[in-house]
């Protein structure tokens, strides 16, 4: 598995497999155009309103590209 992320209901992390050693990145490899921050308020928002969150991620990526 390339990438795996892990999420406690606070921080989230994405960890990356590099040389063969996970290790935490900046960028998802499987979303490398999106910042980690963009997703982490996708995953903050989906706790409360999926579809909410959804949409929001989507005008974000309509504005940005």
């Amino acid at each position: 598995m390339p990438e795996f992320w892990r999420f406690n209901g606070r921080v989230w992390r994405v960890y990356g497999l590099q040389d063969g050693v996970y290790g935490e990145v900046e960028l998802s490899s499987t979303f490398p155009q999106v910042p980690k921050d963009r997703l982490y308020g996708f995953l903050a928002t989906a706790k409360d309103d999926e579809i909410a969150a959804v949409q929001d991620l989507r005008a974000w990526w309509q504005a940005n590209n």
